[in-house]
């Protein structure tokens, strides 16, 4: 009898046990898998029954908020097209998708009380570094043009402002149909550009090879090399559209001599190169911002034509890609004194209540370089921005934030002869950067909109740190 009630007991405890293994499998090791189906519906139940937390800016304007309806709860959309991208669509698209367990019941995580208050748990309130004026220009700026903005706070890596263009507007996307006729557009006004476009970076890898150099090799920061137009490099021939003479690395920077650059390169070689990158963690993923993101791509340096690609890779063409944000964050490195962090997007957590469940900050990645390099760096964009001091502007001048400093180049599309994408990085004031702007605008014949642009929003944002 004994030994039969024990078989029972043991085979009652392995059943208990089995199911307890089947269940946390099914609930937390192949959530994430199951809930991104195509077919679950889980979410858009939750939705529907749970109140949903609100989406909100720095300043406090409501980017979502929820609305009860005959069929449940849904979000309305405060200012749909310039916070689109951040918002998304729908409970899988934008922040509402990768944020979706703390908007949607995210609450029942934090205070069991609401368990006794109500019957579905409601959603916690996420509130993001955007500020809603900031956002609103920058989406503005970009109205008739395709590419993005970005603006960052130096001092703590806080996104002020990250739009795309074309966008889209959520309100007119609420069937499968309308949906289709966005996603199938050939100017991808689904894809946020900041942090998913991999563009052609150009003249922005020559900054990194010159802070390798710096950093490296002081023998190099004080050559001269000759520019005559053209400068043979393995299999490839490097020219530049004019002879520049005698220039050493500064002058290399600001004149955009190819040359001089190039042989700066091949002298510092493929190892210190790579070794730069990876401190400036350029070809990582935008982690921080909570929305999808693309890594870097970079050719190898060390195949059989390793001269040729690291001449490629510091001239930022052929096989080299970058994110907006990547370049933003290399700048961004100078300008906090060659710390690197993850610029990030979520600022905090509350409750349903309005308590701070959780405050976030920009990751920090490490020292990439030294101050004194940094500093140099910085000194080099300020006298850059000299060239665009005078650019009359509509939200000001340079001169209103104490100076700004600035580059900017363009790179050529190979499809398309004449045209390209052109960028700006700028940062202000010039000699203590507390904000920093980065602009892309695509398939211009150069680069003189994306400045007059980029100065004008540096000019109105930076107002706005200063």
């Amino acid at each position: 009898m004994r030994a039969r009630v024990g078989a029972w007991t043991t085979a009652t405890l392995c059943f208990v046990g089995l199911t307890l293994v089947v269940q946390a499998y099914w609930q937390v090791i192949a959530a994430p898998w199951v809930t991104a189906l195509p077919w679950d519906t889980h979410d858009r139940l939750r939705a529907r029954l749970a109140r949903p937390g609100r989406l909100l800016s720095r300043d406090g304007v409501e980017i979502l908020s929820p609305s009860r309806t005959d069929s449940g709860w849904s979000y309305r959309y405060g200012a749909p097209e310039a916070f689109a991208h951040v918002s998304g669509y729908d409970e899988r698209t934008g922040l509402r998708g990768t944020l979706s367990d703390l908007l949607l019941g995210g609450a029942r995580y934090f205070d069991w009380r609401v368990f006794f208050t109500e019957p579905v748990p409601p959603g916690c309130d996420v509130v993001v570094t955007l500020d809603s004026r900031a956002q609103a220009v920058a989406a503005q700026a970009l109205k008739g043009y395709r590419g993005c903005v970005m603006a960052v706070r130096v001092g703590d890596g806080a996104v002020l402002a990250a739009a795309s263009a074309p966008g889209f507007n959520p309100l007119m996307m609420t069937t499968d149909e309308e949906v289709e006729v966005v996603a199938t557009d050939p100017y991808q006004p689904l894809l946020f550009r900041p942090t998913q476009k991999l563009y052609a970076p150009g003249w922005a890898m020559a900054w990194v090879a010159a802070v390798a150099a710096i950093e490296h090799g002081q023998d190099l920061a004080q050559r001269r090399w000759e520019c005559d137009g053209a400068w043979q490099c393995g299999r490839m021939t490097i020219r530049c559209p004019v002879a520049h003479g005698r220039v050493g690395l500064a002058e290399a920077l600001l004149r955009r001599c190819r040359v001089a650059i190039t042989q700066a390169s091949d002298e510092l070689g493929a190892v210190a190169f790579r070794d730069m990158l990876k401190a400036l963690h350029l070809l990582d993923q935008g982690a921080g911002m909570g929305l999808p993101s693309a890594a870097g791509k970079m050719p190898d340096l060390f195949n059989w034509r390793g001269r040729e690609n690291l001449a490629d890779a510091v001239l930022g063409q052929r096989f080299v890609r970058l994110t907006p944000l990547a370049v933003a964050r290399l700048f961004l490195t100078m300008a906090r004194g060659g710390e690197v962090v993850q610029p990030y997007l979520v600022a905090q957590v509350r409750s349903p209540s309005g308590r701070m469940i959780r405050a976030f900050q920009a990751k920090a990645l490490g020292k990439a370089v030294s101050s004194q390099t940094a500093a140099r760096v910085i000194e080099l964009v300020a006298a850059g921005g000299e060239q665009y001091r005078s650019t009359t502007v509509e939200l000001g001048r340079a001169e209103d934030l104490g100076g700004a400093g600035a580059v900017a180049w363009w790179v050529e599309d190979e499809e398309k002869p004449g045209l390209g994408n052109a960028w700006l990085v700028g940062m202000a004031p010039a000699a203590q950067p507390q904000i920093l702007v980065a602009l892309v605008l695509e398939d211009v014949p150069d680069e003189k909109m994306a400045v007059e642009l980029g100065m004008s929003l540096l000019n109105y944002l930076g107002r706005m740190a200063v």
